[in-house]
């Protein structure tokens, strides 16, 4: 059989997939640093960055006196459950806490813990809500 084009834009599409996804995976990971950076410092926060490609921590967010050491994780489609999930299932290095991005609705979040629930440092409970 012969796939065209045409035949390529009728089929059916998760509604959760379409939108504009990255076209260029090098630079997915600063993306999505400078996108948590932006969200943070609307909520208040200030941010620092880790400059240099290498080293458990992106950002530095303070916020009330509060530090917080910040790996920033890009959130993966996984077609078993047609929906976007954290990539890793191990806990962070001591003293730094996981934040994800939705790849489509650019949602940012905790962590999630083994039994779902958002792995939440004390002090910044709510700061993503």
């Amino acid at each position: 059989s012969t796939i065209n084009y045409e035949s390529l834009s009728r089929q059916r599409q998760s509604l959760e997939r379409i939108g504009q996804l990255f076209t260029d995976t090098g630079h997915k990971g600063a993306i999505n640093e400078l996108h948590v950076s932006v969200e943070a410092m609307k909520r208040g926060a200030k941010v620092f960055r880790n400059l240099a490609s290498t080293g458990d921590t992106d950002i530095v967010l303070e916020k009330d006196g509060n530090l917080l050491r910040v790996d920033v994780k890009h959130m993966k489609y996984d077609p078993r459950y047609d929906t976007y999930i954290s990539n890793n299932n191990h806990a962070p290095p001591p003293n730094i806490v996981y934040v994800y991005v939705h790849p489509i609705t650019w949602d940012v979040r905790w962590r999630n813990t083994k039994n779902r629930k958002p792995d939440v440092p004390e002090f910044w409970e709510d700061f993503w809500d």
